[in-house]
């Protein structure tokens, strides 16, 4: 797994619905968005700067596709670590 902290938008703080289930944010970046599970911590930190740009860490997992014909590496978000003051 690699860390990545790349300047991301807040769009939107969701609480979880019952015990069950998870807080979710999503963040906007250039080439993307992402909805991933938050913990309540991370809930009560990003819920006042939606619509804010803030610098996040993320852990990222590597995976390798085929796109045209080609073999390319992408990473995708698994977790939300934190905000970079």
């Amino acid at each position: 797994m690699l860390k990545m902290t790349i300047p991301v938008s807040v769009v939107s703080v969701k609480a979880a619905k019952d015990a069950k289930s998870n807080n979710y944010a999503d963040f906007l970046f250039v080439g993307g968005s992402i909805s991933i599970p938050v913990d309540q911590a991370a809930f009560d930190t990003l819920k006042p700067l939606v619509g804010s740009e803030v610098l996040a860490s993320f852990q990222m997992k590597p995976s390798g596709i085929a796109r045209f014909g080609r073999s390319v590496s992408i990473f995708e978000a698994v977790k939300f670590l934190g905000l970079v003051k």
